[in-house]
């Protein structure tokens, strides 16, 4: 009615309507969503996330922020639905561990929720591998080309291999999740923008490829975005956090 009405006279509509539909928890809440536009199922992952947060307060003993972890595990969520591949950056102890760890918590409970996977088709529990990808040479990391006597060139597989490997395991039961943790290099930039830059499909460095069908992303948490070229930030999602102290000490990766 928003176009038709005066606005000296929407107090008084929004008045009679919660006299006789009186919804959510008080006047004000029902004047904020009848006003504001709403989405229903972006709603309700909100509560589910911010259950999930106070609960993880609970269970881990730690005072940490609840109402700003919730908006920025809300955000990955939402980055997820857009984006293939999601850039954490952050100082330590921001949170960006803990963040991916929440987000996991929610979705296990968003499945179960017979409207929530009704409207977002595909979703599913997380299995997520982790790679430290500055831990040890980047051949033992991401594999190498190297010359056989019989064979000629042929491809060695790294520890990257390994772990697309063995996610595919859980393709249908799991939205499945490759985690690099580090510094991002130049070669690593340029590595991540061959892997997620191309529309629907994750390219590999051994030539091969895989489809992008929503079931896999790659997320990448980092205190360093110094090497991020404007290609690769046009092909993610970039989330920014902050320094987050707690009451009971810092917050760390579980």
């Amino acid at each position: 009615f928003r176009g038709i009405i005066d606005d000296s006279q929407m107090n008084l509509l929004i008045d009679i309507l919660y006299s006789h539909f009186p919804i959510f928890d008080s006047h004000e809440q029902f004047k904020f969503y009848i006003t504001n536009p709403f989405n229903f199922f972006i709603d309700k992952i909100s509560q589910v996330i911010k259950r999930v947060v106070q609960q993880a307060q609970i269970d881990m003993d730690i005072d940490f922020p609840v109402e700003y972890l919730a908006d920025k595990t809300m955000t990955l969520f939402l980055l997820m639905m857009k984006f293939p591949c999601i850039i954490i950056s952050g100082p330590p102890n921001s949170g960006k561990t803990i963040l991916v760890e929440l987000l996991s918590r929610a979705l296990s409970e968003i499945v179960t929720d017979t409207d929530l996977i009704n409207h977002y088709k595909g979703i599913m529990p997380m299995k997520m591998y982790t790679i430290y990808q500055n831990s040890n040479s980047w051949e033992e990391i991401f594999g190498t080309v190297e010359k056989h006597k019989e064979y000629g060139q042929v491809w060695t597989y790294g520890f990257f291999q390994t772990v697309l490997t063995n996610l595919n395991f859980f393709r249908s039961t799991h939205h499945r999740v490759l985690r690099f943790d580090g510094k991002i290099t130049q070669k690593f930039s340029q590595f991540l923008y061959q892997f997620v830059s191309e529309p629907h499909l994750f390219r590999i460095n051994s030539l091969g490829s895989f489809i992008d069908d929503s079931s896999f992303h790659c997320l990448v948490e980092t205190d360093d975005i110094s090497h991020l070229t404007p290609d690769l930030l046009s092909a993610c999602g970039l989330l920014s956090l902050s320094n987050v102290q707690t009451t009971n000490g810092l917050v760390k990766a579980l």
